[in-house]
């Protein structure tokens, strides 16, 4: 019995050390991340960007802009479905539009996989666009914020203190500008695809 007790105390006192251990690299990894964002930067699950200059238009109520019709802006957040199967003012419908009408893409029909987080997996199964590291004017851009991530349209691209940045314009940012049109500059990252339509 003395034995087990004996045996038992050292089993705990060794998940101790260990839960230690791994609050310590969950503090390490949280300053890497925090450094990583500097400020201006916006933290969700899924992962993180930093930016700058959000603007929401002028700030007074629902707010089109960026060319996206009238059709699918006076009309209330998520009432209506676009052509390419997305509820409109939303980020991915907005994209679609730009990427269609804008710079004449071919952008399929979603399908019901057209939320952001499918995107790069949808339109490569399509042969409609590939993805990389690389930001290119046009290029659509997805970030891994939120729960299914969000997408916006890259106007363009620019160097900033020794970084490559991107203007972005885009609809539903955050709870904030819910269904509404905004533009911002993102910092170029790892975790950030850009989409390129091939045709």
């Amino acid at each position: 019995m003395v034995a087990t007790n004996q045996q038992k105390a050292q089993f705990d006192q060794s998940v101790a050390n260990l839960s230690g251990q791994i609050a310590t690299l969950r503090a390490e990894q949280a300053a890497a991340l925090a450094a990583e964002m500097g400020t201006g930067g916006h933290s969700e699950t899924g992962g993180a960007i930093t930016y700058e200059n959000l603007d929401p238009s002028n700030g007074q109520g629902p707010q089109c802009g960026g060319g996206y019709p009238a059709e699918y802006c006076d009309a209330a957040h998520d009432s209506i479905v676009d052509q390419w199967g997305l509820y409109n003012r939303e980020c991915v419908s907005y994209v679609a539009y730009v990427e269609q009408y804008v710079y004449g893409h071919q952008v399929p029909n979603f399908n019901g996989a057209g939320n952001a987080d499918q995107w790069v997996s949808t339109l490569a199964a399509d042969g409609a666009a590939y993805a990389d590291g690389n930001p290119t004017v046009g290029a659509a851009v997805y970030m891994p914020i939120g729960g299914v991530g969000h997408m916006a349209v890259v106007d363009s691209v620019f160097q900033s203190g020794g970084q490559t940045w991107i203007h972005v314009s885009q609809y539903n940012f955050d709870e904030d500008l819910s269904g509404d049109y905004s533009t911002m500059d993102v910092l170029v990252t790892p975790n950030l695809q850009f989409i390129h339509f091939t045709s």
